[in-house]
């Protein structure tokens, strides 16, 4: 090899082969698979190119990495943390160093009922760009994903070209995008009432292919889930279960069963690829899928990803700390205090509830969970009033005041202020 292509931002490494192709003079691509793996029988897979490691030591120079390419040009980050990092450090071991790779297989792709698009894509604007910035257009990662129908850059339809990667005799072909525009592709089309969820698919895909995301653990992932399923009130809180016909029909209406069927993501009543997902925390899902569940839930790879690694995916039925003295008499009253709740469940209600102490003394409890900011304010039932409450009735009992009124002043009700009253008689 005397020379290879520089590879441009977002490049398939399939693409780069097909210009080193052009480049070479080579007239079949046998030749050209020589050349670049020291093999003739590599295939030229679109996703996941095998020996890199070979490919590496073939370009003079040695100005590529393996794993830059498998990052930064490759789908695997797009699918890495949505399987078992076990996997995932195979999945990377296998396409740098097998002749054959057997990545689909490790991936369990084969298994996804989302399946691969047809032929390759592109966007128009991106090629008008290219060519004026690199004098030539390429194909791009992110136009070749699953569910991806609006460039993520522009943010306007994909053109499907003539180029199919399904066909046998495909597999032992490069085929540049210059070439493939000489045949007049067609523009993608869905109606107008999906283009938000288009575009946060296409965006979340470019996320993915950008940050290289490690995985967190399914479980993880699973646990992040539950907790906004728990908020949004979809788990019944007596019985842990999740409300399926409530999250089911919701979660259809978010999106309209025709667009679902589009993307392979119907879900039925029972055992649907939604009920895997979140049933089954050790079965990994399509990508794709879990983009569909974060747009549903309002959240995004980047914000499911932060609150794992911050361990805040838990349930947290009173918020985050620290949480509100409610004790009137305190001259702390109303601030944040308390650093700690003790959380049980209502063996009536099955509801959370939580204890909440103040170093004043004064302990108070209420069932949750919070819905709105107010509900931080209510006071259940008062456990203990503490020293500084009890002083505060002292200092009224002797005053000329009503119970009414000293109850209205320490937040109680008349029947407490008279019979803390008698505590005090008798101590």
């Amino acid at each position: 090899m005397i020379s290879f292509p520089s590879i441009y931002p977002d490049e398939l490494l399939y693409s780069a082969f097909a210009r080193y192709h052009r480049n070479s003079g080579n007239e079949s691509s046998r030749e050209t698979m020589k050349e670049l793996f020291d093999n003739p029988s590599t295939c030229s897979s679109i996703w996941f190119p095998s020996q890199l490691t070979e490919l590496t030591r073939q370009i003079p120079g040695q100005v590529y990495d393996p794993d830059e390419l498998i990052q930064k040009h490759t789908l695997i980050p797009y699918f890495a943390p949505f399987i078992p990092p076990e996997r995932a450090t195979r999945l990377v071991e296998t396409i740098k160093t097998y002749v054959s790779s057997s990545a689909n297989m490790i991936l369990g792709r084969t298994a996804f009922a989302v399946k691969p698009k047809l032929r390759l894509f592109y966007c128009d604007l991106c090629v008008r760009e290219d060519r004026e910035k690199y004098g030539e257009a390429y194909w791009r990662r992110s136009h070749q994903v699953e569910g991806v129908y609006l460039c993520p850059v522009h943010h306007n339809w994909l053109v499907q070209s003539k180029i199919s990667h399904q066909m046998r005799l495909s597999r032992y072909r490069y085929i540049m995008l210059e070439h493939a525009l000489q045949e007049a592709g067609e523009s993608c089309f869905f109606p107008n009432q999906t283009l938000d969820h288009l575009q946060f698919i296409s965006e979340q895909t470019q996320f993915l292919l950008d940050n290289q995301l490690s995985s967190p653990g399914l479980l993880n992932i699973s646990l992040f889930y539950i907790s906004k399923l728990r908020r949004n009130g979809f788990i019944y809180q007596a019985s842990n279960r999740i409300r399926w016909d409530k999250l089911l029909a919701s979660f259809k209406g978010h999106y309209g069963e025709a667009f679902l069927s589009e993307l392979n993501g119907e879900v039925g009543k029972e055992d649907s690829w939604l009920h895997k997902l979140l049933r089954k925390p050790r079965v990994a899902c399509h990508p794709l899928r879990h983009i569909l569940l974060l747009g549903f839930l309002g959240e995004s790879v980047e914000s499911m990803m932060n609150e794992i690694s911050k361990g805040s995916n838990q349930f947290d039925p009173f918020g985050q700390g620290p949480w509100p003295c409610l004790n009137k008499a305190a001259d702390h009253y109303m601030e944040q205090t308390i650093t700690s709740c003790k959380i049980t469940r209502g063996s009536k209600t099955g509801k959370p509830v939580g204890t909440f102490a103040c170093n004043c003394g004064f302990v108070y409890s209420r069932s949750g969970p919070d819905i709105i900011e107010s509900d931080r304010y209510r006071v259940g039932r008062v456990k203990e009033f503490g020293d500084v409450w009890i002083k505060k009735l002292a200092e009224m009992s002797n005053q000329d005041l009503a119970a009414r009124s000293q109850a209205k002043l320490l937040g109680c009700d008349p029947q407490t202020v008279i019979n803390q009253r008698k505590l005090l008689i008798f101590k």
